[in-house]
């Protein structure tokens, strides 16, 4: 999709944003590297999505998310049946329902802190999806059923506006017999030079 044609599918939900709660990202335990830091911008299981469901496409992943006008809902994730093969498939664990043989578009921000790189957009989906990070569309995903992590994907730091507000979208579609989607984005940010130079090297004993 064109940089136009993106801003124009979410420009359908921008009046959405403002509802939307944001905050500053939340740092992880940290990463393996002495010189990063890993921090997690939207966790699993997030609250504050906006969703609406569709007729289903068939099975076919779509090309861009629909850009008509609608009424959306607001949800938590994980999204799905509580009925199904999958472990996943319950009360306890689905938070927002999805029907069986219909389409979910999603829509969320998110914010990222300054010089944050290597964002990864991870998770899974019962079956398919196409996922828009911004002006970014990240390669569609094709899921069979109880297949877990299908949804992993490097955001390119050119798409991304550091320490300010990013959309995600997800156009995911059902096969049938059950569902699911939950994703989480991640981050990288390096430590200052300072920080740096007080990192561990390979010097160092082990304890």
């Amino acid at each position: 999709m064109r940089r136009t044609q993106a801003a124009a599918a979410l420009a359908v939900v921008g009046f959405l944003l403002g509802a939307l709660p944001s905050g500053p990202a939340s740092a992880a335990d940290g990463g393996s590297d002495p010189l990063q830091e890993a921090g997690v911008a939207l966790p699993y299981g997030s609250t504050g999505w906006w969703y609406k469901q569709i007729p289903g496409t068939g099975g076919a992943v779509p090309e861009e998310p629909p850009q008509e006008a609608a009424i959306w809902s607001g949800g938590r994730a994980p999204f799905g049946s509580t009925a199904g093969p999958c472990t996943w498939n319950n009360p306890t664990q689905v938070k927002t329902l999805w029907a069986v043989n219909t389409d979910l578009v999603l829509v969320r921000d998110f914010r990222l802190p300054p010089n944050a790189t290597n964002v990864r957009i991870m998770g899974t989906v019962d079956n398919d999806a196409l996922i828009h990070v911004n002006d970014h569309i990240v390669p569609k995903v094709f899921s069979g059923s109880c297949q877990a992590g299908a949804i992993n994907a490097v955001i390119p730091d050119a798409s991304l506006n550091a320490n300010g507000t990013n959309v995600v979208m997800i156009h995911a579609s059902d096969h049938g017999v059950a569902t699911y989607l939950d994703v989480q984005i991640t981050y990288i940010v390096p430590l200052p030079d300072g920080d740096q130079d007080d990192a561990p090297t390979g010097d160092s004993t082990a304890h």
